[in-house]
């Protein structure tokens, strides 16, 4: 006779083995060039200049300042200010007992390596460098 109709589907069978792998694809085109890495600014502690590396200017000098030691309120970390600040046209110096900024000093006990820099600033400098990326960790 006739072939009859087709069946329902059945169940799907077991995962078999996988195959083995085929061989690499052909290599895709080259992507668009890259920039010149980036750049970076850092502070450079106990300098008035910047290293001499290729790349590095300095952005400006001064001294490092912060909190009074012993005075609520302030920041917790160093800034480097420049020397001689130049201040908005609109802006006060008037002192409006909000936070006290000072300069830094070098505290140095007498006899130690470093004593002939007792009681004086310590120096600071901006230094920015083009092609090198920076990253927070």
């Amino acid at each position: 006779g006739a072939p009859g109709r087709d069946g329902e589907d059945g169940e799907d069978g077991e995962a078999g083995v996988p195959g083995v792998r085929g061989p690499p694809g052909p290599m895709g085109p080259a992507g668009l060039p890259g920039t010149n890495g980036g750049s970076t600014t850092y502070v450079h502690w106990g300098k008035l200049t910047c290293p001499s590396v290729p790349g590095t200017t300095l952005v400006y000098s001064g001294i490092t300042a912060g909190s009074w030691y012993d005075h609520a309120g302030g920041g917790a970390n160093y800034i480097c200010i420049p020397e001689v600040p130049d201040y908005h046209p609109e802006a006060t110096t008037v002192n409006q007992n909000i936070a006290y900024l000072y300069g830094a000093e070098y505290e140095i006990g007498s006899g130690q390596a470093l004593d002939g820099y007792g009681d004086q600033n310590i120096p600071c400098s901006v230094c920015h460098v083009s092609g090198r990326p920076s990253q927070i960790m």
